[in-house]
């Protein structure tokens, strides 16, 4: 069996992207966006596409080993 192939990621990355990103849908995304667990969005000139930040993405996912796992998300045990 072949291994996936993960996309070569840029560094702002749209709602979608971001989610799958994430290994969430969109739609819990934006849902964490709202309740400000995730980062806000920036804005590109114009106000017109809203994109995320790779990196502050990674910063949060890190901040994730440093925090208790008894947080409601599906995970298994090491």
């Amino acid at each position: 069996m072949a291994k996936p192939v993960m996309p070569d990621w840029g560094r702002l990355l749209r709602r979608e992207l971001a989610a799958a990103y994430l290994g969430v849908s969109a739609s819990k995304f934006s849902q964490l966006v709202q309740e400000g667990v995730l980062p806000a969005p920036r804005t590109f000139p114009g106000g017109t596409v809203n994109v995320w930040d790779r990196r502050e993405l990674d910063g949060w996912a890190d901040s994730l080993a440093e925090t208790e796992t008894s947080n409601g998300w599906d995970h298994t045990a090491a």
